[in-house]
């Protein structure tokens, strides 16, 4: 995974914001044809400045659940594209019969 294919699939990159740790922060709504499912977030930390760091990505999602929301985070390993990730999460998503965080008639 690189910063230029999450930004090729559909991510937008806004600042960070406070409380996160990340270097640099991407937000995707995932939709269907009644609403917005969730907001896929992927931080991105650059731990090369630390002696045997490397580019490391971080997943987060928060589903509706009626009551109350399931949130979610993944590291994500380094040989995993963006595109196993959005899949992996849509998948999750539909197994956990989540709600949608906004439906088109709202």
């Amino acid at each position: 995974m690189d910063i230029e294919s999450i930004l090729a699939s559909g991510f937008r990159e806004f600042g960070v914001p406070s409380g996160l740790s990340c270097d640099r922060f991407f937000q995707r709504p995932e939709r269907d044809e009644n609403g917005d499912c969730y907001f896929l977030n992927i931080g991105y930390y650059d731990n090369r400045r630390y002696v045997g760091g490397h580019e490391g990505y971080q997943a987060d999602v928060q589903f509706y659940m009626g009551d109350y929301y399931a949130n979610l985070s993944v590291s994500i390993p380094r040989n995993k594209n963006i595109e196993e990730v959005v899949c992996w999460f849509k998948s999750m998503w539909q197994k956990m019969g989540a709600g949608y965080a906004r439906r088109n008639s709202e």
